[in-house]
């Protein structure tokens, strides 16, 4: 019996332990991987790559807990600019749960900054010819 209940104490541990992994691995191709890319070259610091990854008039809204606080942004330059500010602030941003429809990728963020989440949110990006023309909540 002894021997039994640790069995279920490991099982179940190892199913909570699961639950919280690691999200999966980051698109290698399509328009999902244009918006991981887009997250990869920020949270290597590499603002003005990032903001290559949007079109010139590119619409942005930001999510409500995101250090624009829900506002929209419009054309490339106004986006640098708020990712700018997100680099500066040493915020991190890991994306996950991808999925595609067409060139629309709906996905989760978390961001941290200083190690503690400061957002997590659903959101909505359209990729048309290797660029975002729009990203918003969902």
């Amino acid at each position: 019996m002894k021997t039994s209940c640790f069995a279920w104490a490991a099982l179940l541990l190892g199913l909570i332990v699961s639950a919280c992994s690691t999200p999966s691995p980051a698109p290698t191709s399509g328009p999902a991987a244009v918006v991981q890319a887009r997250y990869d070259a920020l949270n290597a610091g590499k603002v003005d790559a990032a903001a290559a990854l949007f079109a010139d008039d590119a619409v942005f809204v930001s999510s409500p807990n995101s250090l624009a606080r829900g506002a929209t942004l419009k054309g490339r330059g106004e986006i640098r600019a708020n990712m700018q500010r997100e680099a500066d602030s040493g915020a991190r941003v890991e994306a996950y749960n991808y999925q595609v429809n067409g060139d629309t990728v709906t996905y989760w963020v978390r961001a941290f900054v200083g190690g503690r989440m400061v957002n997590n949110a659903s959101l909505k990006a359209v990729v048309r010819d290797g660029k975002i023309v729009s990203q918003s909540p969902l």
